[in-house]
């Protein structure tokens, strides 16, 4: 099997990767493994212009400098115009944080394990309601300039970015909607739901966000909480965004 990225990782390395294979999940779904040095490592992969895996490298960053347990990251080609961007990080040792199937004594012990990492990222203030940059742009006003259409279709699939969380909510509501109705509610809880959306008025400025923070992107062992991963959806948001996402992710209510 071929992989675009191996030869730029020899030639940014000066050696080959060992053992290199495809695992499921990850950005893209172009995420290996590999031996790296003589260690286990995880490459992540994105063609292109690669800005996902970008933003997944800066969150990481932004998360590490304030003390969030994140994989360290050992080398990348984010910065070069080469057409295939990659990412080589440490291998965490860990399973997928779904507390259903978590020792009974264990999991309480990784839910406040994960509640202290979510404090310590939302400590920081993002200027914008929305994915963190690239989004694909470096700066929002220019690309807007450059390529309105573009904008206005990359939004209407993704997160826009907004000033306030009302305006972040509003944008969202057909979707919303649309979301409830699959899922089986009534047209009368649908109803309900937009009602209180309508009433959150968050009056801070929004804060970091892993923006994906369900089970699988969460790694823990023996009821520790070992990393966070795959950030390549981070935001600004309202810091109850984390624990909501997770929490919808988990069938056990009275975590």
């Amino acid at each position: 099997m071929e992989f675009p990225f191996a030869k730029s990782v020899q030639k940014h390395l000066g050696h080959s990767l060992l053992n290199l294979k495809p695992i499921q999940g990850g950005t893209n779904s172009r995420t290996y493994e590999a031996i790296c040095q003589n260690s286990p490592c995880i490459i992540r992969s994105e063609p292109g212009d690669g800005f996902q895996l970008r933003r997944a490298y800066r969150a990481q960053m932004m998360a590490q400098g304030l003390g969030v347990k994140v994989p360290r990251v050992l080398c990348h080609n984010l910065d070069s115009n080469e057409t295939d961007h990659w990412m080589i990080e440490e291998k965490v040792i860990g399973i997928h944080f779904y507390p259903e199937e978590m020792d009974d004594n264990l999991s309480p012990k990784a839910c406040r394990e994960l509640g202290q990492q979510f404090s310590r990222m939302h400590q920081l203030s993002i200027d914008k309601f929305g994915l963190l940059a690239p989004y694909p742009y470096e700066n929002y006003a220019d690309w807007k300039m450059k390529n309105p259409e573009e904008i206005q279709r990359f939004e209407s699939n993704s997160l826009p970015l907004c000033s306030t969380f009302i305006d972040f909510i509003s944008q969202k509501k057909d979707q919303i909607r649309k979301a409830h109705m699959v899922v089986g509610l009534t047209p009368v809880c649908v109803e309900k739901l937009e009602l209180l959306c309508d009433q959150l008025v968050y009056r801070d400025e929004p804060r970091f966000c892993g923006g994906d923070t369900c089970g699988s992107n969460i790694l823990t062992y023996q009821g520790n909480v070992m990393a966070l991963i795959d950030m390549e959806w981070a935001c600004g948001s309202d810091p109850a965004m984390g624990i909501a996402a997770w929490s919808a992710w988990n069938s056990k209510g009275k975590y």
